[in-house]
């Protein structure tokens, strides 16, 4: 038995079926629709580079905005948070993940925790996938508890 698969225009659903009785998808539905942009508008000069990293989607971060995350991380000293802090401010890729997932689950956002995620951020914008793929996990655990 041989069916015949195919998308409809508009309202009607057709099927043209040989064997069987399968409904096709529209373009109006669910799967085919393009989401709009968010109405607020992403601008990198409304807050401080360390909070970029839960305020702004991917594709606010141009090469400006990564040379000013380099440059705020380059002039943060750590008080407390230890060898592996310091290690992901300097750019290392596991030392980032590591101290980001010891923040886990994240309550309060303080300065230890956007520096600790701007540290990741800053990797994964350097093309660290592994970096990248932490840091949208605890982005989307983060939207996903707020109310």
């Amino acid at each position: 038995m041989a069916t015949t698969v195919g998308l409809c225009n508009g309202d009607e659903r057709h099927t043209e079926l040989r064997g069987g009785e399968i409904p096709l998808p529209t373009l109006q539905d669910q799967a085919w629709k393009f989401t709009t942009a968010w109405p607020w508008p992403f601008n990198p000069n409304d807050s401080a580079p360390v909070t970029w990293w839960r305020k702004l989607p991917a594709h606010a971060f141009r090469d400006s905005e990564r040379a000013q995350i380099g440059e705020t991380l380059r002039h943060v000293d750590v008080l407390r948070g230890g060898d592996e802090l310091r290690a992901a401010l300097n750019g290392d890729v596991a030392a980032a993940i590591a101290t980001a997932l010891s923040l886990m689950p994240i309550g309060n956002i303080d300065f230890q925790t956007d520096i600790t995620m701007t540290s990741l951020l800053r990797c994964a914008l350097n093309g660290e996938a592994a970096a990248a793929l932490v840091l949208a996990q605890i982005v989307g655990l983060r939207t996903s508890a707020m109310p």
